[in-house]
């Protein structure tokens, strides 16, 4: 029997962003290093102090740097 995975990155499946659910699949361990680095910078982009994709291309980026 075949398995099938599905990502939606951008939000026409579910109503949320799925990338960090992959990441998270993807690395786990990488991804938990990562978040704790960032999360200074998620807290700007919360209070609108920074560009959201940027961080975002920042995080992902240093999860998959390497790869």
């Amino acid at each position: 029997m075949k398995k099938l995975y599905l990502f939606d990155f951008d939000g026409t499946l579910t109503y949320k962003d799925t990338m960090f659910l992959y990441l998270q699949f993807y690395n786990e361990k990488k991804y938990f290093w990562n978040f704790l680095k960032h999360i200074p910078l998620f807290i700007l982009v919360k209070l609108h102090l920074a560009n959201a994709e940027k961080v975002k291309k920042s995080f992902i980026s240093s999860i998959l740097k390497g790869e």
